[in-house]
């Protein structure tokens, strides 16, 4: 069964905790640890770790299947081909999914070459770039405090390069005043110490979620805007940037708390925990857990490469309700609870 996701009053409240979502742009169907597939007249019942479910095809967009187990039948593939669904086979352990995609019919919008496009032009791609760098500035003021005047300045920056050097300034004064409160003065960001490998290992976790959702969006994770190489996963980092603040804060308080004793191992196990904790997200007035945040960003850029949106938001997660009108967005946050102030 696919749920209306305008009709989000009426989602079961575990419905995004499990194995299906439907965003008001596509069908799409997520499998965990497939066990068994098989065809039942014109539908398909799909067992998997946590239960069961007949995939209907004809009304499916995507269909991702996670983790190494269970068959899939060639039959299902067919079938998929026929109805022009897209199947992704993904896990973490493999950054690179397989994927079968459907011959792209004519006058059907390619989200792939619309990424590429606004890459390659210059006033876009900046707007992108500085869509991520504000959300990261943003974010920041649980430790520095950003002035408007600064957001401003980015806003109205002249290009990528000029966005970055805006980053530049404040990540460095953010970066003393962290380890500086710490007691590690002498510790730095890129250099090699305890804190620095416990939050280069949190990101590491982040890329896992982060490219699920790249992938299942028909997004490619080489194409970034702010980090333009194309040797890694740049989109990944882009859309990383509105949540670097939850491992920072979780190493800085274990820090405080018990020092750098085992601190990788802490810093990854809370990281994991606070994923399914619930918060605020007052520019789009509701609440939901911190993993869905992660799928809401790649949807926000979806809905803004293909035009649905004419403006690109990102959600941004709050300890507390703020004032400001809510995003008028095309899309509806997974797993999301309206809230009204």
């Amino acid at each position: 069964m696919l749920y209306d996701m305008n009709d989000n009053e009426n989602l079961p409240s575990n419905l995004f905790d499990t194995w299906v979502f439907e965003t008001s742009i596509d069908r799409t169907i997520w499998i965990p640890y497939l066990q068994a597939i098989e065809k039942t007249g014109s539908l398909w019942l799909t067992r998997f770790q946590g239960g069961e479910l007949d995939i209907d095809l004809a009304i499916t967009d995507t269909v991702m299947i996670y983790g190494y187990s269970g068959d899939l039948p060639v039959a299902f593939l067919l079938d998929a081909s026929k109805t022009n669904t897209t199947v992704i086979i993904h896990s973490r352990y493999n950054e690179s999914p397989l994927i079968f995609e459907p011959l792209l019919r004519v006058g059907k919008i390619d989200v792939l070459q619309e990424q590429i496009l606004f890459r390659t032009n210059e006033r876009k791609r900046a707007v992108i770039a500085k869509e991520c760098v504000l959300a990261r500035l943003r974010q920041m003021n649980w430790l520095i405090d950003v002035p408007a005047s600064h957001i401003k300045n980015i806003k109205i920056a002249n290009g990528v390069n000029e966005v970055r050097q805006y980053e530049a300034q404040y990540s460095k004064i953010y970066w003393e005043r962290y380890f500086s409160c710490l007691g590690y003065p002498d510790y730095s960001r890129r250099g090699k110490n305890p804190i620095s490998d416990a939050l280069n290992a949190c990101s590491l976790f982040l890329v896992g979620p982060i490219l699920r959702w790249i992938y299942l969006h028909r997004l490619s994770p080489s194409h970034g805007y702010l980090h333009v190489q194309t040797t890694y996963n740049a989109l990944v980092y882009d859309l990383m940037e509105p949540v670097r603040h939850w491992p920072e804060k979780i190493v800085f308080q274990l820090v405080k708390n018990s020092g750098e004793d085992k601190l990788t191992a802490k810093a990854i196990n809370r990281l994991k925990e606070s994923l399914n904790q619930v918060v605020e997200v007052p520019n789009f007035q509701c609440e939901v857990k911190r993993k869905n945040l992660m799928h809401a960003n790649v949807l926000a850029l979806r809905a803004y490469l293909l035009r649905d949106m004419t403006r690109l938001v990102f959600p941004r997660d709050s300890e507390g309700r703020e004032k400001g009108k809510p995003v008028k967005a095309s899309f509806i946050i997974p797993g999301s609870k309206k809230r009204y102030r």
